[in-house]
């Protein structure tokens, strides 16, 4: 499989909050918090994640500049078959959604913080 995509930059914003949480993870452990942090990478990695479809498909998030959860979608021979957003659904990263034919299950944060199970019809777009 291969699909070629371009590299997404990491704000500053991005990189000084990741490293504000890595410092508060560190100091809540009693570790030391002085690190080398110009090994950090100053672009996103450039798959989030990636699962397999209860068919098989392969499902690899990739970044996006939009914020909008965005997979590229590969048959189980690597064939690529096309791309899949998911406008106001924005998936944990971390826990990966099932997709079982037409239908997107995933576990997303509502405004309040709070967690929800959703289900939603996957639909060609126009």
């Amino acid at each position: 499989m291969e699909a070629r995509k371009p590299h997404i930059p990491v704000s500053r914003e991005e990189r000084d909050a990741a490293i504000q949480r890595i410092r508060e993870s560190l100091r809540a452990r009693g570790a030391d918090t002085d690190r080398d942090w110009s090994k950090i990478p100053d672009v996103k990695p450039s798959i989030v994640n990636l699962f397999t479809s209860v068919e098989g498909n392969i499902w690899v998030r990739t970044p996006s500049t939009s914020g909008e959860a965005t997979w590229d979608i590969f048959s189980a021979d690597g064939t690529y078959v096309g791309a899949a957003t998911s406008p106001g659904l924005n998936p944990l990263p971390f826990l990966p959604p099932v997709v079982r034919g037409d239908e997107f299950w995933a576990i997303v944060t509502g405004a309040f913080g709070v967690q929800h199970v959703v289900r939603a019809r996957i639909t060609p777009s126009d």
